[in-house]
């Protein structure tokens, strides 16, 4: 059998596109994270709804127009904005 050689794509990453207004207390806080497409963020605000803590998200973005899209759902949903640290994959 023939090895098939590695690939490895580039792309592009925005480390904190986002930062959420939540103050970390590094005594007692446990910092979800998860990853997800843009498609997903429905579910993402049931979870910052029901953990209240702080949220480190990767969201993964096929399409340039999906960036605004995050933006949009962050001006309207404040409790992404108090929780959640966004990064752009």
């Amino acid at each position: 059998s023939k090895d098939l050689p590695i690939r490895f794509d580039s792309f592009s990453t925005e480390p904190f596109f986002f930062r959420s207004n939540y103050q970390v207390d590094l005594n007692s806080d446990v910092t979800y994270v998860t990853q997800l497409s843009v498609d997903r963020m429905d579910r993402l605000v049931l979870v910052a709804q029901r953990f209240q803590g702080p949220i480190s998200a990767a969201v993964y973005i096929n399409h340039p127009e999906e960036k605004e899209q995050v933006l949009n759902v962050l001006k309207t949903n404040s409790i992404l904005r108090k929780y959640v640290d966004f990064h752009l994959l």
